[in-house]
């Protein structure tokens, strides 16, 4: 969490720099490079739901378990 808020903290702060020298061309990029990561960090995280709905529906199937583990308990199981 505090990598987190440091690079928020930078983000904030590069914005700022940017936007009071008056870089209008490297805002406006720094800006479309902003919405870009979102957008990869939306995706992956959609990407990696999805990969943890299959797995649990693979342990369900393997252990024959009928009802769905919840999101925080998720057995482990070998797949060698």
């Amino acid at each position: 969490m505090y990598d987190c808020l440091c690079s928020q903290e930078q983000i904030c702060e590069m914005y700022e720099n940017l936007h009071d020298g008056g870089m209008v061309d490297q805002l406006r990029r720094f800006e479309d490079i902003l919405v870009s990561v979102i957008k990869d960090v939306r995706k992956q995280q959609s990407e990696n739901d999805r990969l943890e709905r299959s797995y649990q529906r693979y342990v369900r199937r393997i252990t024959g378990n009928s009802h769905r583990p919840s999101r925080h308990s998720t057995p482990s199981v070998s797949l060698l």
